[in-house]
């Protein structure tokens, strides 16, 4: 835009201008996302039978009659396709993903009488490069969302 308007300046110039500014995206991104995919990929390998492995968690956008936009975040429970929190904010930020997730841990140890929601995980085999079980370690719940930036890791 600045060459449309006749001004004379250097690439580096207008990537450090707008890096300064935050719409770049990190270097190594591609890299980011590669290998989180990955991950996703090997969760859903084989898809879980037991409850608390995996949540799936996204934010939705409703408009209201008067035109306002509220957003809808929930976590939903893969293999029980119970949805233990869903709250409704006007922004979509990191905090408030954050925060529904928070939610669904604390109703999920009152849905199960559980003090940690950790006494519920199980046990899975740890596996190496070569796909040979090498040990038992807790399960994780694993928490699968979309791209969007609420969800990147670097804002958390």
């Amino acid at each position: 835009m600045m060459r449309a308007d006749s001004h004379t300046v250097s690439t580096s110039t207008v990537e450090r201008a707008l890096r300064r500014r935050g719409p770049l995206l990190p270097s190594g991104f591609r890299a980011d996302r590669r290998s989180w995919s990955r991950l996703r990929k090997r969760v859903f390998r084989d898809p879980p039978t037991e409850r608390n492995r995996v949540w799936q968690m996204d934010f939705s956008e409703f408009e209201t009659a008067r035109g306002g936009i509220w957003r809808i975040c929930a976590v939903i429970d893969y293999a029980s396709k119970y949805c233990p929190a869903a709250t409704v904010t006007p922004t979509s930020r990191g905090q408030d993903a954050l925060a529904c997730l928070r939610r669904a841990v604390v109703e999920v140890e009152r849905v199960l009488d559980l003090d940690d929601l950790r006494a519920d995980r199980g046990w899975m085999d740890v596996i190496d490069a070569d796909d040979f079980v090498i040990g038992e370690a807790p399960a994780p719940v694993a928490v699968v969302t979309d791209n969007g930036p609420c969800f990147d890791q670097r804002q958390a």
